[in-house]
């Protein structure tokens, strides 16, 4: 008897921690985070880049964000990254390509990052890329994305994905961490994105 009490009192803490582990990371994920421009590359001359990028649980979308950035500055490129928040500019008129990015929670763009979107209203015809982070599949969350992006005049110049367990690259053999592999992929594609705009 005592050791089925103690079973069921366990089985409550442990149910109260994962409930407030949820409740910490739904908290964590809709808020607001404010962060200063950080520029990179201010002498850039072959475009103005915005990068706004919700944070997530993890330091992953980050680290996707500056490798994207790295990309862009590899082509001469200006870049300011920051968060989507109420500080966030409005005013896109001065930038030659517009990136979106948030972790995939809840089959989308975090609550953040739709906020910005819809309090911009119009995204002028820009073109814009797309970077969602997840741990798999992306595919509901890049239609999610992309209609966003559309929905408030944006011309989607590309959308990616990025994985910290699922292979970022399933059909060439890669060496090194799977996180190593997508922020390489994350760079490569700044670079061949940077090539293709005007």
């Amino acid at each position: 008897m005592k050791l089925l009490m103690w079973l069921g009192a366990v089985l409550v803490i442990v149910a109260i921690l994962f409930i407030a582990a949820i409740s910490w990371i739904v908290w964590r994920v809709d808020r607001e985070t404010v962060r200063p421009i950080e520029v990179a590359n201010a002498d850039g001359a072959e475009g103005i880049a915005l990068i706004v990028m919700s944070p997530g649980a993890s330091s992953f979308p980050d680290e996707i964000a500056a490798s994207f950035a790295q990309g862009l500055v590899k082509s001469g490129w200006r870049v300011e990254r920051t968060t989507p928040s109420i500080e966030t500019p409005t005013d896109l008129s001065g930038y030659d390509l517009i990136v979106v990015g948030s972790p995939i929670y809840r089959y989308g763009p975090t609550k953040p990052l739709t906020d910005w979107i819809s309090r911009l209203g119009d995204l002028g015809g820009k073109p814009v890329a797309i970077l969602l982070t997840g741990m798999g599949s992306a595919d509901d969350a890049l239609a999610v994305a992309r209609q966003l992006v559309t929905g408030a005049n944006g011309a989607v110049a590309g959308s990616y994905a990025y994985f910290s367990l699922l292979p970022n690259d399933a059909e060439n053999r890669y060496t090194g961490s799977n996180i190593e592999r997508a922020r390489a992929m994350a760079t490569d594609a700044a670079v061949a994105l940077a090539g293709k705009l005007p």
